[in-house]
């Protein structure tokens, strides 16, 4: 309750109380005269004579109540209205909370995919081992994934990032997509196209090695601004 509210309050309960006390004086002390320079015959007389005035004060009071009761209306409604806005602003934190954490996690594993790719030497065009063509395609698994993944999340998702996070993620949703280009029917997803024998995987590129290696740091320096990002909602 406000200091305008309380105060109201206070001056509709004296002036209600005054006014039942002049009643009630009236009431007891009706039988006997009155002040006789008033010329009334009774107090009744001198209820009668300031009725107008009595009825403008019942009138006030009656103003102040209906004024104190449409504040503290107002004061429900914005009630509800401020906790409608924070259980909205809860629900998106907690939102945007499971969604971060569901990024880390799924950057930390394509990170951890291309750092064992990265630790398996890849020929040119022929001496393909089988543990060289697994490593091979199971970052680009991991790569075309979560990038259908990054591309799901809609910028209502991202209301809450902020503009070093949100430019982030589109930079690196970006790099993903011109990593997983060459690849038209990457839905059907990556198989070994020679199994039996050493030749390499189709669009193999020596460029492309190296984006599937520089993806790892990428995507942990992404990491790194969710992480910063969280941190800061927490201090809100």
């Amino acid at each position: 309750m406000t200091t305008r509210t309380k105060l109201g309050w206070v001056a509709a309960i004296l002036i209600f109380a005054a006014l039942l006390a002049a009643i009630c004086f009236v009431i007891v002390v009706g039988g006997r005269p009155p002040p006789s320079d008033l010329g009334l015959k009774d107090w009744r007389d001198l209820l009668d004579k300031f009725q107008t005035l009595i009825t403008g004060l019942l009138a006030v009071a009656a103003a102040f109540m209906t004024i104190l009761q449409a504040q503290r209306a107002e004061s429900r409604q914005l009630d509800r209205h401020r906790e409608a806005l924070y259980f909205g602003q809860l629900r998106d934190l907690r939102a945007n909370e499971r969604l971060t954490s569901d990024l880390v996690i799924r950057l930390q594993y394509l990170a951890d995919s291309a750092e064992a790719y990265s630790k398996i030497a890849a020929p040119e065009a022929f001496g393909w081992g089988r543990e060289a063509k697994a490593a091979y395609l199971s970052v680009l698994n991991a790569t075309s994934n979560f990038f259908d993944y990054l591309s799901a999340i809609s910028a209502g998702d991202r209301a809450l990032f902020t503009a070093e996070l949100e430019s982030e993620f589109l930079f690196f949703r970006l790099f993903l997509k011109e990593i997983c280009s060459p690849f038209g029917d990457r839905q059907k997803g990556f198989y070994d196209q020679y199994p039996n024998s050493d030749h390499a995987p189709a669009h193999y590129t020596p460029g492309l090695r190296e984006s599937l290696i520089a993806m790892q740091m990428e995507a942990e320096a992404l990491i790194k601004v969710i992480e910063k990002f969280n941190r800061s909602l927490k201090l809100r």
